[in-house]
């Protein structure tokens, strides 16, 4: 069931309130069957948390480019139409043979945490899989050697990095940014005109992938509690009224409406909706492994050392993700005893 959907005499379950976050969700945090925490339309914090791609319409009309738009709803919107766009868009605007982050135009500019774990997730990978309620590590692979050294070929260390809240972007000199939909919010005094998009799709036959970011609120009933049934009542009372209300007007009004410029964004925000993904491990932040795209680009600014880096911190995410297993079979047994 969609958030989009009603039961048959107009009353939403809290299921239903829930649901539009989210079998993505469901999956990453059932483990051996428990759900132990989820998201949904009872915080719509989980949309503006959706990652996205944006880009400067004016700069495109400027070189003849078409807007990406198209090829987003037709599903070609992948890695290699990215990259033909980005062969014709830097330029060295002063003339000095050095790439300025603060003069100069990019085709392409990320944040440290955004860019290249997203487009790990957007070309079908993830940080830990859970298959059958059981969290594994599945970090490295030789795909995953792949897209980095593929997305590392457009960053230029400590160039296109951005660290001025997307100031270069509002200035009118990059052709994307990486960002999320609250970015939109953020832009919304940008002279220039820009879109959304989604990240784009390592390969035309899979499906768009945009990862919510780790700081989304996620939502959980403590062991402590001891009235349950008075929890769920309200709980459901919070998502209901969420969905009722909070969503739709953050969602239709706020984003569609007043941020979005152009009808085109706005269809692709609920291509973008659809398509979240939630990753076990970069919620468990415990296990280490999240942070290896930020020490990259901090130590290396490139993906030669990738894999003798990621060598280093196996066995100790292995071990953590040991810990937190154990945590979660404690949290079982002790829900088992106070069960009548």
């Amino acid at each position: 069931m969609t958030g989009e959907e009603r039961e048959p005499d107009g009353v939403i379950s809290l299921e239903s309130c829930f649901r539009i976050a989210m079998d993505g969700a469901i999956e990453s945090f059932t483990i051996h069957d428990k759900l132990y925490t989820t998201t949904g339309d009872i915080c719509y914090n989980n949309l503006g948390q959706t990652f996205c791609f944006l880009f400067n319409k004016t700069l495109f009309d400027e070189a003849s480019l078409a807007y990406p738009y198209q090829s987003v709803l037709e599903g070609t919107w992948t890695w290699d139409e990215w990259e033909r766009i980005l062969e014709v868009c830097d330029s060295d605007l002063d003339g000095n043979g050095v790439m300025d982050p603060s003069v100069d135009r990019f085709g392409y500019m990320t944040h440290i945490w955004s860019g290249l774990i997203n487009m790990q997730f957007a070309a079908g990978l993830s940080i830990v899989s859970v298959v059958d309620g059981e969290p594994e590590i599945s970090f490295m692979s030789e795909k995953t050697v792949e897209v980095y050294d593929r997305y590392f070929s457009h960053i230029l260390p400590k160039v296109n990095i951005e660290v001025d809240e997307g100031g270069a972007f509002r200035s009118g000199r990059v052709f994307f940014m990486d960002g999320s939909m609250n970015s939109a919010i953020g832009f919304r005094d940008m002279d220039d005109d820009f879109g959304i998009i989604p990240f784009p799709k390592y390969a035309e036959d899979m499906e768009y992938r945009n990862a919510v970011e780790g700081g989304t609120n996620l939502f959980l009933v403590p062991i402590t509690v001891k009235d349950l049934n008075a929890s769920s009542i309200i709980l459901e009372g919070m998502a209901s009224e969420s969905w009722r209300h909070l969503t739709p007007e953050f969602y239709e009004v706020v984003l569609k409406t007043k941020h979005v410029r152009d009808p085109e964004s706005a269809e692709i925000l609920d291509i973008i909706r659809r398509s979240r993904v939630f990753d076990f491990g970069y919620y468990n932040m415990t296990i280490g492994l999240d942070s290896i795209p930020v020490n990259l680009y901090q130590t290396y600014g490139n993906a030669e050392n990738l894999v003798s880096f990621y060598q280093k911190k196996d066995k100790v995410a292995r071990k953590s993700l040991e810990k937190l297993m154990q945590s979660y079979e404690k949290i079982a047994e002790a829900q088992q005893e106070m069960l009548p």
